[in-house]
Parts: structure tokens; C-alpha cells; sequence
């Protein structure tokens, strides 16, 4: 139904990995976007957000600090939401559909060793919510 012109010329992966702020805003100034991660204060939420949203409801209690805002890295792994072990990030992202000229320019939410979110993709097993969130992320 779409026809798309698409260089062939690959963008750069960016190298900045900023430590996130777990109680407020984090700007990521090369890729222009800001991460918000506010404690949840709230009863359990109505409805919990698509994959392709914006935003989650995480559990970070049993995360691993501290939390970093970047890009891909070659080698990265992710627990897919569900599933009992994890995979390879670019496998994650073919799976899911997403372009190759778009997977260096994706905000991923991580922590030393794992991806715990990647912006408008899907999020991984380890920010499960089992009874109610204790913190809302958002890119805004």
C-alpha cells in the first residue's frame, strides 16, 4: 500500500550513553528526545499502553542501577515481554518489523547488561507489572 525511497546510506550509531534520572527528566541531546520517570502514585492503571506507545508502566524494583538512556550497541539483549529468555536485540527488532535505516535512531531505556525498553517497540519481560507500577516512563 506504502512505496518508500530509502538511501542506502546507514546512519551513525550515537555513542552518548547518559545515566537516567530515575525521579525526573533526562534529555538525550543527540537524539533530541527527553525520558521522564516519575514514581507512580496511583491505584493500578485503567489500561496498560500498546507496544507502540510512548510511554509504560514499569515495575523497577528488582532493576539493577543505574539506568541508562542510549542507542543500540552491537551485542545488545533483550528479555522480549512474555517470554522466559532473551534475545538478541537486532533479532528482537527484525521480528518486529522495524527498518534497518531506523534501528540506529531508536531511544532504548537499559541497564548495564540489558535492554529494558525500546521507545515505540516493545518493552522487556523484566519491567513486568505483577500487581501496580512504581514508575511511569515516558519520552516527552
Amino acid at each position: 500500500k506504502k512505496i518508500k525511497i530509502i538511501h542506502l546510506i546507514k546512519s551513525n550509531m550515537v555513542q552518548l550513553s547518559i545515566i537516567a534520572n530515575l525521579n525526573g527528566e533526562t534529555f538525550h541531546p543527540e537524539l533530541n528526545k527527553t525520558v521522564k520517570i516519575t514514581p507512580w502514585q496511583k491505584n493500578k492503571p485503567e489500561k496498560f499502553p500498546n507496544e507502540q506507545s510512548n510511554f509504560v508502566y514499569a515495575d523497577l524494583t528488582e532493576i539493577n542501577t543505574p539506568i541508562f538512556v542510549r542507542t543500540r550497541k552491537n551485542g545488545d539483549r533483550i528479555q522480549p515481554f512474555g517470554m522466559k529468555t532473551n534475545t538478541k536485540l537486532k533479532k528482537f527488532l527484525i521480528n518486529k518489523g522495524v527498518p534497518e535505516h531506523q534501528r540506529n535512531s531508536l531511544l532504548l531505556l537499559t541497564t548495564d547488561s540489558e535492554v529494558l525498553w525500546v521507545s515505540g517497540v516493545g518493552i522487556s519481560e523484566k519491567l513486568r507489572v505483577t500487581d501496580k507500577p512504581t514508575h511511569l516512563i515516558e519520552i516527552i
